[in-house]
């Protein structure tokens, strides 16, 4: 079968993901949309970030069921996992840099030697340090 994006599911899935952006930078960041706090000013805004990491990761499960049948043939999970990390890893790295940046620069908050290399190896980093985004 050959794969066909469905538009009204990648739609949906762009959605949920403004829906997880706004609700993080109206808490963590844009001190505009902090200030002004509509997340309380309009029908329960505030639970939609949550709403929309639910609906994009049951979108792309459905998704996922789609396509990976083209991944069955030997050897096929490599072909899978290798696309998967030259979509993900490059943009993981850059919003890991704007983070510290953003950590660094605008929060003036030290980052330690510790918390850089667990962002850069994919360990989960469970301090103050590196929420803002």
């Amino acid at each position: 079968m050959p794969h066909q994006k469905i538009n009204s599911l990648q739609l949906l899935r762009a959605i949920a993901v403004g829906f997880v952006v706004f609700i993080h930078s109206a808490y963590f960041g844009v001190p505009i949309i902090s200030s002004i706090n509509p997340t309380d000013s309009f029908y329960n805004l505030k639970t939609w970030g949550t709403i929309g990491v639910d609906l994009f990761f049951t979108i792309s499960g459905f998704i996922m069921t789609i396509v990976i049948p083209a991944y069955m043939k030997p050897k096929g999970w490599k072909d899978y996992f290798a696309k998967r990390m030259i979509r993900i890893i490059p943009l993981y790295y850059l919003l890991s840099v704007l983070d510290a940046l953003v950590t660094v620069y605008v929060h003036h908050e030290a980052l330690t030697f510790q918390v850089i290399i667990k962002s850069l190896i994919f360990f989960p980093v469970f301090d103050k340090l590196f929420i803002y985004f």
